[in-house]
């Protein structure tokens, strides 16, 4: 397909070929992650596209796979997706981490959970409020009936504050395989039958788990970019229509989207298309301003908990090592002012929606139509 007759040739982001050879030596960390990520391309991605149909016949699902950093519209994708497939079954780690919260919650302060599922909107709003603390309550919940919940929420918070090494070493545990236990999940559903969308950062351990098990199934990979100089306000104009709706669970105040995108964009290596250009000054200022917006809502919060704020000087250290790590990320090292970002496994993609041009609808619609190839340079 050429790009200039396609009419979301703007948005939808032309591909390196997959034919042409790095110009530069690969370390050996980087020769297995290429090789990885190559194989999986040659044996599942293409055979796909040369025959979707195929997989069809033998009861597979399709696989839907969206990564991006928060506030990308990752969301606002899934949620319109699902409208068009009411089958379409959502899942994430976000989800499953408070899922697995809830449980833990329920196990140790069943009394408490039922006073708060009387006036949260939803059950997952429980460790959202217990967890970072933001709330989500019904319309109409009395002011009693809030003083009541918040009661629940410190002794939920006191419970888990007095947990022993043994259970704090259990519930990390559980955490820690979340992200696994889903791919696994995934995988196998598809095989049977089932069509899945979920959302994930770390592309590299979804890779890696795919030929660990031998997967070669209909998936697609969509990477949902938003650029860097539209994240920012972004976040601002969400957090300001958290507030206005009460949806406060909805607010990302802080650094981490901006971390976040450090973990999925870094300098781009040779013979990768280019997304945007950063300065060191554009990003510097972006992460102070939002990082000190993240330390002065936590203050807050920790005043009103009864917890003691941190000192200034643990401040600046947390917001020199963060800063440190979120340039590097990017590839800023000593001396360097700009560079050019790029998605790390960028071949990784079937397609990538500018979501700042694309709204949601649209990108969903071309997901579940599947009218998008893999484009050629």
């Amino acid at each position: 397909m050429d790009p200039s007759t396609d009419n979301h040739s703007f948005s939808l982001i032309p591909y390196v070929n997959h034919s042409n050879k790095m110009e530069e030596p690969l370390s050996d960390e980087k020769k297995i992650t290429h090789s990885q990520l190559q194989k999986i391309i040659d044996n599942s991605f293409q055979t796909q596209f040369k025959d979707y149909a195929h997989f069809g016949q033998y009861g597979m699902g399709d696989l839907v796979v969206l990564v991006g950093t928060s506030t990308a519209g990752k969301t606002s994708i899934i949620r319109a997706l699902k409208e068009l497939e009411s089958n379409r079954i959502e899942d994430g780690v976000d989800l499953r981490f408070f899922a697995t919260a809830l449980k833990i919650i329920i196990q140790y302060n069943p009394n408490e959970v039922e006073i708060l599922r009387k006036v949260m909107k939803t059950p997952f709003d429980i460790p959202h409020a217990v967890h970072i603390d933001q709330r989500s309550w019904k319309t109409g919940i009395s002011i009693e009936d809030k003083m009541e919940a918040e009661k629940a929420i410190k002794q939920i918070q006191k419970t888990h504050a007095s947990f022993s090494e043994k259970e704090f070493e259990n519930i990390d545990n559980l955490n820690r395989n979340i992200e696994l236990e889903m791919f696994d999940d995934v995988l196998e559903s598809t095989r049977r039958g089932k069509n899945i969308i979920f959302d994930v950062l770390n592309t590299d351990a979804l890779a890696k788990h795919i030929l660990m098990r031998n997967f070669n199934g209909p998936m697609r990979v969509v990477l949902t970019y938003c650029p860097f100089k539209v994240l920012s306000s972004r976040m601002e104009r969400r957090n300001t229509e958290a507030v206005a709706s009460g949806e406060l669970h909805n607010q990302r105040i802080g650094d981490f989207p901006l971390r976040q995108f450090s973990e999925v964009y870094t300098k781009k290596e040779k013979g990768q298309r280019t997304f945007e250009r950063l300065t060191r000054d554009q990003v510097i200022r972006a992460f102070d301003e939002n990082f000190d917006k993240g330390i002065a809502a936590r203050h807050e919060r920790d005043l009103s908990n009864g917890r003691v704020p941190k000192s200034p000087e643990e401040i600046l250290r947390e917001k020199e090592e963060r800063r440190d790590t979120f340039l590097n990320n990017l590839g800023f090292k000593e001396g360097v002012d700009a560079v050019e970002v790029s998605p790390k496994n960028q071949d990784f993609y079937d397609f990538v929606v500018d979501s700042s041009r694309l709204t949601a609808e649209e990108s969903a619609e071309i997901i579940h139509k599947g009218t998008y190839q893999r484009y050629q340079q």
